[in-house]
């Protein structure tokens, strides 16, 4: 079934990917980031200034079904992000 992340008989089962729920800026500059995914899964925050070279910031395990990511204070004025999960 088109969509369908189950796996087949005998094969290892798909994982969700993390999804971004919010990005919020804190008073002393730290960006806190909520991420849904697996319980039980480390996921790491990554960050870029140009989409190319990626540097991890932070990683957490999700206890939960979300779990909050922080970077510290930065100085860079175009940052991106993305969530990936650790094995």
């Amino acid at each position: 079934m088109p969509g369908d992340l189950s796996a087949a008989k005998g094969s290892t089962p798909v994982e969700t990917p993390p999804e971004i729920m919010s990005l919020d800026v804190h008073d002393q500059g730290s960006i806190w980031v909520t991420i849904r995914g697996a319980i039980g899964v480390n996921y790491a925050l990554e960050t870029s200034s140009d989409l190319l070279n990626w540097a991890e910031v932070d990683v957490q395990t999700n206890l939960t079904g979300s779990v909050m990511l922080r970077e510290p204070r930065t100085t860079n004025s175009i940052r991106f992000y993305r969530a990936v999960s650790k094995h």
